[in-house]
């Protein structure tokens, strides 16, 4: 492996970590609000627990991405994790560029709706 590949494999873990995180906080906050609107006690305290569950992982994985302020400069610019986690993950090797890649910018010729 060249300094090249390591670099972007590099890069496309901070991009994967960013956006762990920015799931689990918005799974956080779906469950907040489903918990608020449940009616049963047993379920709410359960939507709660597993709300405080997605948010806790959520503040480490943010907590890991802080601890790389300086990386995260360096690669995007920024130390916003919002905005890294809507970066692009680039691919590192030839093989996966061709069986990939293709499928990623292949569009869809199937109609949307019924005739």
């Amino acid at each position: 492996m060249n300094n090249d590949t390591l670099t972007t494999k590099y890069r496309n873990l901070l991009i994967a970590i960013a956006k762990s995180q920015r799931s689990a906080q918005e799974k956080s906050v779906l469950l907040r609000s489903e918990a608020q609107q449940e009616p049963t006690p047993g379920r709410r305290s359960g939507l709660y627990c597993l709300a405080r569950a997605y948010s806790k992982h959520g503040h480490q994985l943010r907590t890991l991405l802080l601890r790389n302020s300086a990386t995260l400069k360096q690669f995007f610019k920024t130390t916003d994790i919002e905005t890294v986690s809507k970066k692009e993950i680039l691919l590192t090797s030839k093989r996966a560029a061709r069986t990939v890649a293709p499928a990623l910018n292949k569009t869809s010729s199937k109609p949307s709706g019924k005739s």
